[in-house]
């Protein structure tokens, strides 16, 4: 099971520092046998839920628990599968 408790995120960007907010209180959870799906345009934040998913970035608030465990933990990472169309 996947859950995404209050998330949020932002990027600082361009040479003047302007706060961009990526992801704004997200909160989801995906039951086991489910399939789940992010849809919507660009800069909508399905990206970076993903990359805060596995870890590849950390988040201003919230929490992710993958099967309960805590998604920064080795142990939660026996779960997840991965496979970028580009390498980071």
């Amino acid at each position: 099971m996947l859950e995404i408790s209050h998330l949020s995120k932002t990027y600082s960007k361009g040479l003047v520092p302007k706060r961009i907010q990526a992801l704004r209180d997200l909160s989801l959870s995906v039951q086991p046998g489910e399939v789940y799906a992010f849809v919507g345009p660009n800069g909508a934040g399905k990206t970076t839920t993903i990359k805060a998913i596995l870890g590849i970035i950390s988040v201003d608030r919230g929490s992710i628990r993958i099967n309960g465990v805590d998604h920064r933990r080795k142990e939660a990472r026996r779960w997840v599968g991965y496979l970028p169309d580009q390498p980071y």
